[in-house]
């Protein structure tokens, strides 16, 4: 999943919160951050309900002209402000003057956890589609985004949901304005909850039945997070089962409980002056209610409670298997991001096939993806996934599992984190000045509890990473541990008992096990 902020959704991973998107990169494997993470999937395109992945056309931004540090002065990141609306809604402004485009992300501090497995999601999509404005009866909602130029796109993690949206700095003032005008209506439409609740069902059907990646990682999540896979309220995505149970009044509780002035921030990075944005808040948002909100119960306290477990899914016939194994960090810091961004470019280049002989892939499949999201607090999700055919599965699950221990043990070498503070530090002189990219620090930060003096510093810890500061975060690894096979299980089983007891688990009936393979028994 690649690393953090509050951020870019994904498009089949459950948990994520990512990283890297912060810096606009996503690990050492080169691929551009990815586009949504919804039950439901991205943003709302115009009247239809449907969703889309294209962004609307803005304007194009020039080349980022960004002065580099001189000597041993640190890059300096632009100005931060601050200012609490009167509905307890926390404003967060960095002013970019030169920018002809600005980012905004609404972030609400419930997500998946706060509920039984579906409903913040389900309630997040209700809102992005207008369920809660005054157009929800015409339908218009999607039309009044589109028509400054821009959607609205919806992510929700365990502990946070976001909704963002980028648009023109001359379209700053109406988009602020669309943000309060979704929750103008302090109930969910009927009439959309039942339309959306019916496609989320057949696409829980759909993914159970044919993602074999959104199964491996949805596993190794619920796993991670409580007692075994069927664990109930371990997960922020449902599945079909889990969905089915979700009423219209669920929502409306989640909706009624979470979407408070208090519980709420909104982040603005791009051509935005302080007292002209506050004022447009203060005028468009205060429509958030004022009520103090109850406390949030935590779902899961760590230590985690799984040291091993292998999971099977049976995708009878299948040519092709899908692997993950997924493991927990140490809890993270604010002014341990940085180390957190090398951490996971030291662990996408470990796993990685180029100059790795025991883990090339031997069937000519892909090399290993490594996902990173957040899970609850600052404990983050490791999961290295792969695809591999199905007479080499057991064989590929071994040798990513070993690699995945070695980094474990492994010392880091000071070499190796100047290659990638060096790497990183490149990339950060470009987020100094794209609001998409900024905005993502800022809010990852922000959810991990940071404040001004960590966005301050961030420049400069990130050019400081140590190598003791990795090794707190490798060595975390070697303890927690789940392992997920999505394949053929009368082909794969076997292959399988070199690794302990096996689940044979049910994705369509809330991954629950239909029967344990142990050794030399299918």
């Amino acid at each position: 999943m690649t690393a953090a902020g509050l951020a870019r959704p994904l498009p089949r991973a459950t948990v994520t919160v990512l990283l890297t998107a912060a810096m606009g990169c996503s690990g050492a494997t080169g691929r551009p951050p990815p586009a949504a993470n919804s039950a439901i999937s991205g943003p709302v395109a115009p009247e239809t309900g449907t969703t889309t992945s294209a962004q609307a056309p803005l304007p194009t931004p020039p080349k980022p002209t960004v002065e580099r540090p001189d000597g041993d002065r640190s890059l300096q990141l632009p100005p931060i402000a601050h200012h609490q609306l009167s509905s307890g809604l926390e404003l967060t402004v960095v002013d970019l003057p030169s920018r002809p485009v600005t980012e905004l992300q609404l972030v609400i501090d419930a997500g998946g956890l706060a509920d039984r497995p579906g409903v913040a999601e389900l309630t997040a999509e209700l809102v992005a589609r207008g369920a809660a404005s005054k157009h929800r009866r015409t339908g218009q909602f999607a039309q009044v985004v589109a028509s400054i130029g821009s959607e609205l796109e919806v992510q929700v993690d365990g502990t946070h949901t976001l909704f963002r949206m980028t648009v023109s700095s001359d379209q700053l003032h109406p988009a602020i304005g669309i943000f309060g005008e979704m929750v103008a209506e302090r109930q969910l439409g009927a009439t959309t909850y039942h339309g959306l609740r019916a496609r989320a069902l057949a696409l829980a059907a759909a993914r159970a039945g044919d993602d074999v990646t959104w199964v491996s990682e949805e596993i190794a999540q619920r796993s991670l997070l409580g007692a075994g896979a069927a664990t109930s309220r371990r997960a922020t995505v449902g599945t079909f089962s889990e969905l089915s149970r979700i009423r219209h009044a669920h929502c409306n509780k989640f909706y009624a409980d979470h979407y408070l002035g208090a519980r709420t921030r909104l982040i603005i990075v791009g051509r935005a002056p302080l007292a002209a944005t506050t004022k447009a808040a203060e005028k468009a948002l205060a429509r958030y209610s004022s009520r103090p909100p109850e406390p949030l119960t935590p779902v899961v306290t760590p230590p985690w409670p799984v040291s091993q477990a292998v999971y099977l899914v049976n995708h009878r016939d299948a040519p092709l298997s899908a692997i993950a194994v997924g493991s927990v960090t140490a809890n993270v810091k604010p002014a341990e991001l940085p180390a957190l961004q090398v951490f996971e470019t030291l662990l996408s280049e470990a796993l990685s096939a180029e100059g790795q002989p025991s883990t090339a892939p031997p069937d000519g499949m892909p090399a290993p993806e490594i996902r990173l999201g957040r899970l609850l607090e600052g404990h983050y999700l490791v999961v290295a996934s792969a695809m591999t055919s199905r007479d080499q599965t057991g064989h590929r699950l071994a040798a990513l599992a070993t690699r995945l221990r070695a980094f474990g043990s492994a010392p880091t070498t000071a070499g190796q984190v100047a290659k990638a503070r060096r790497q990183l530090g490149t990339r950060l002189a470009a987020t100094s000045s794209s609001p998409e990219r900024l905005a993502h620090l800022v809010a990852t930060l922000q959810a991990l509890g940071g404040n001004d003096d960590d966005y301050r510093a961030y420049p400069t810890r990130l050019k400081t990473v140590s190598t003791d500061a990795i090794d707190r975060l490798r060595t975390s690894l070697s303890g927690t541990r789940v392992m997920v096979i999505v394949g053929d299980a009368e082909k794969v089983g076997p292959q399988l008992t070199q690794f302990g007891v096996t689940k044979l688990v049910n994705p369509k009936a809330g991954f629950g096990t239909i029967k344990t393979l142990r050794a030399g028994k299918r």
